[in-house]
């Protein structure tokens, strides 16, 4: 195979390549690389499995994965998209029975965590019984109901951002509390208003003896909190301004909704928070 020249075709030589790899395993090997969780990024492998048909074990296996609660903060989203969309093609399951409108729709529902994992996992509780009555009215018996899980964890994590101009330019306190509060409430919008109907604003001092402000943003969807440091002053006369490395830290029920996806504009005052919409 030739070298790539571009991300896109490398991409494509790699499925190429391990679809190859998987039509030579086992029906077993197949189901224990599930099990390992031994799933390449191009997904290959569940399109291998649904194509061998392996009926209950491979679905059980799938929901098995399914229910996994991430442990920290990182996108599974993909992974958990693809898993449900084998396991609706491979059962041939009619999405509208859970109220999805094709295969996207419902593999999004089950694999969405942007309302929070516990969302999640009672969406998958609520699909299980209909999966189950929809193989059985084809033949195929599903093993045991899954061991759902009861423990779930609060997702934390820190975007450390850094402007890119000086940071000595004197700040008027409320205008830019104002215009965090505008901007990002409206990015933020898919995730329903602050708790408190408005942003809380709070100083805490630092050993070197500057004042930092922070602003701090609650929402409703996966209980997500957003804080960031957004002014800076010495003290005891020091006017306000702009720092240069800005911590913003989130916490959130859903393990998906991370600071990965926090970006800085370019020599602004403000940070814009973008987070992937809720499906």
């Amino acid at each position: 195979m030739t070298a790539a020249s571009n991300p896109h075709e490398a991409w494509h030589q790699r499925a190429v390549q391990v679809r190859e790899e998987l039509a030579l395993l086992s029906d077993e090997e197949l189901i224990e690389r599930i099990q390992r969780r031994q799933v390449d990024l191009t997904f290959g492998i569940w399109d291998t499995v649904r194509e061998r048909g392996l009926g209950a074990k491979a679905v059980g296996e799938i929901m098995n994965l399914l229910i996994e609660v991430p442990t920290e903060a990182s996108d599974h989203f993909l992974h958990f998209y693809h898993a449900a969309v084998a396991l609706l093609k491979m059962t041939g399951f009619p999405c509208e029975m859970s109220g999805g409108g094709d295969f996207n729709q419902t593999a999004n529902r089950l694999a969405s965590d942007f309302r929070g994992e516990p969302h999640r996992q009672q969406q998958l509780r609520d699909f299980w019984p209909e999966l189950v009555a929809h193989c059985a009215g084809n033949g195929v018996q599903l093993g045991a109901e899954p061991e759902w899980p009861t423990t779930f964890f609060r997702y934390h994590s820190t975007a450390n951002l850094r402007r890119h101009s000086s940071a000595e330019i004197s700040a008027n306190p409320d205008s830019v509390r104002a215009r965090w509060r505008n901007e990002n409430q409206d990015k933020l919008k898919t995730f329903l208003p602050p708790e408190s109907g408005d942003s809380i604003t709070f100083t805490r001092r630092e050993e070197d003896g500057r004042e930092i402000e922070q602003v701090m943003m609650r929402y409703g969807k996966s209980r997500l909190e957003v804080s960031a440091d957004i002014l800076v002053r010495d003290l005891p006369n020091g006017a306000w301004e702009f720092p240069v490395k800005v911590a913003v830290r989130y916490a959130s029920d859903g393990a998906s909704v991370g600071a990965s996806s926090i970006t800085a504009s370019h020599d602004s005052p403000l940070f814009d928070l973008f987070y992937l919409p809720d499906f």
